[in-house]
């Protein structure tokens, strides 16, 4: 049996759902619930359980920079992003009917405050292929080149430094064989290690010029991008786009369906696109995409609405 550092549980906000907000496809870290009911991670240098029970959350956590309950708690608070007014941005989104939909069914996830680092290479990694397939992805890249988590199993997310050093025809075998997308990684990697900029900088200018900047790199193109400013960086405004919120997109009536065949949006339609998202849902529309992206979801998938049939609120 594992010994855990830290056992306890908070309070949490309503309204909170833990397994829509992690199966939600925002991480790839997290597997469950098992047949307690928790669901097993491994964030930020933590293995930890999590398991809700009406308007508590029960932890269980190993993790070196974790030394007190106070820190834990904290974090939990931090990662779940708890302090958001959920419901208001709930009655800002009333407006367009799939949103209110969305809301409805999904009521309760949230968008996660995410280590940036190991976010964008998720998402440099997630590119065209499935979350069932960037899991195993991750998880892979994980086991060869993170580090292991004293008294665990488990393994740590990657480092900057020990990407950096990698070779790319080698490290190829942990982006699912793709060797460009192993060289731009590695690439990105350097660019962090010599200081060429911090992700944490990108925080403080506006989502405009982030996506702007992040796109200057090989291998990130403005959906990774948003993706990174939404669930990692703090801008809630930045609007990821791929099929199924252009199909969000059409039923809002903000687009003509014939757009939604098309393979790739050109950066200037993506940028007019993103910025019609924000005038209509507001600056937190980054938070009703993560529900349009979903919920198409499920309404497709009937495996992946029969796992979440305990939370979707029917």
């Amino acid at each position: 049996m594992t010994k855990y550092d830290f056992s306890g549980c908070i309070e949490i906000p309503e309204p909170f759902s833990l397994g829509l907000t992690l199966l939600s496809g925002q991480c790839f870290r997290w597997d469950g619930p098992d047949h307690t009911g928790y669901f097993n991670g491994v964030v930020d240098q933590k293995v930890i359980r999590l398991k809700q029970v009406g308007n508590r959350l029960f932890y269980d956590v190993i993790g070196n920079k974790m030394n007190s309950t106070k820190v834990v708690e904290a974090w939990l608070m931090s990662y779940f992003r708890f302090n958001d007014p959920l419901e208001k941005w709930y009655r800002d989104f009333q407006v367009i009917p799939i949103m209110r939909q969305a809301a409805l069914a999904l009521h309760g996830m949230r968008v996660l405050r995410q280590d940036p680092w190991e976010c964008a290479i998720s998402f440099m990694c997630a590119q065209g292929l499935s979350v069932e397939i960037i899991r195993i992805v991750i998880q892979n890249l994980c086991e060869k080149h993170g580090e292991l988590i004293a008294d665990t199993n488990s393994q740590t997310f990657p480092s900057i430094q020990k990407i950096s050093e990698q070779n790319a025809v080698f490290f190829r075998r942990c982006t699912n064989n793709y060797l460009n997308r192993a060289d731009r990684m590695i690439r990105f990697a350097r660019c962090l290690l010599n200081d060429v900029f911090q992700l944490d900088h990108l925080r403080n200018i506006s989502n405009e010029q982030a996506r702007f900047f992040l796109t200057l790199f090989d291998g990130i193109g403005p959906k990774i991008a948003d993706c990174i400013l939404l669930f990692s960086l703090d801008h809630l405004a930045a609007f990821p786009i791929d099929r199924w919120v252009l199909r969000a997109l059409i039923q809002m009536k903000l687009i003509k369906k014939s757009l939604v065949s098309t393979e790739a949006i050109s950066t200037d339609r993506y940028w007019k696109l993103a910025q019609l998202a924000q005038n209509i849902l507001g600056p937190q529309c980054g938070v009703a995409n993560l529900y349009l992206f979903f919920y198409l979801r499920i309404l497709e998938n009937s495996s992946l609405r029969k796992k979440l049939d305990p939370f979707i609120n029917k």
